[in-house]
């Protein structure tokens, strides 16, 4: 169905005819992209969905004609180029390959029907691809990207970098796991510390007990401590999985 917006308009709208605007249409329009540019007549813009197909050489346009509607742009084009629907002397929008997109029309321009919705995501429209900050910015915090022991290696620190009773932080960002071992205990006792909470320890009631041994996970930016109660000793092995 057509509806005139002329007066004693007797041109055909189906050849084309001026001054028709469609008023109920049901179906497809299959559109093809010749030489990277198409220009859709009044009869196949009255369809609700319209698909463009062709091979892309370049970045191609689809004009349809200056007039109010909404439509279903599929592009089914081929070729790494960009489409866009436009109004001849308007502006329009950018339809990604093998997908669709809901649009409107003023008259003069063409416009993303979901341009609302979408601008809020980020300020950004049309076919939106995740960046590195969008999933952060949702949370409102940084996830952990590896879990423990993925992408993770072992760092001995038993000559430098790592003494008793000192506190140090996880500040790698996940959690590490760490293991230290002494010669001897002596009737001391061996604490592991994680933000000053034990996490493991090991006490000697009375004797000599050689090579002993605290370890614990450490989540991302907690403190911990190996703290050896009284005397001396030598640290035979400290290493952290980081």
């Amino acid at each position: 169905m057509w509806v005139s917006s002329a007066e004693n308009n007797t041109t055909n709208p189906d050849t084309g005819g001026a001054g028709w605007v469609s008023l109920a249409f049901e179906g497809l329009q299959s559109v093809a992209v010749v030489s990277n540019t198409a220009t859709l007549t009044q009869l196949q813009s009255a369809y609700p969905i319209i698909t463009l197909t062709g091979t892309l050489t370049a970045n191609a346009t689809v004009n349809v004609p200056a007039q109010v509607g909404e439509w279903i742009f599929s592009n089914q084009t081929t070729g790494a180029f960009t489409l866009t629907v436009k109004t001849p002397s308007g502006t329009g929008v950018t339809i990604a390959p093998s997908s669709s997109q809901y649009c409107w029309g003023d008259g003069t321009n063409i416009y993303y029907a979901n341009a609302s919705s979408v601008t809020s995501f980020n300020t950004r429209t049309g076919a939106i691809t995740l960046n590195s900050t969008d999933v952060t910015d949702a949370l409102g915090f940084t996830p952990l990207q590896y879990g423990l022991g993925v992408n993770q290696s072992y760092v001995n620190y038993t000559s430098s970098g790592r003494t008793l009773n000192t506190i140090y932080t996880n500040t790698t960002g996940k959690p590490i796991y760490i293991e230290c071992t002494i010669s001897d205990l002596s009737s001391n006792t061996l604490t592991l510390l994680v933000n000053g909470i034990v996490a493991d320890y090991f006490t000697d009631n009375g004797g000599f007990v050689q090579n002993v041994r605290v370890s614990g996970i450490i989540p991302a930016t907690q403190t911990y401590q190996v703290v050896l109660s009284s005397g001396s000793t030598t640290i035979v092995n400290w290493s952290e999985l980081r």
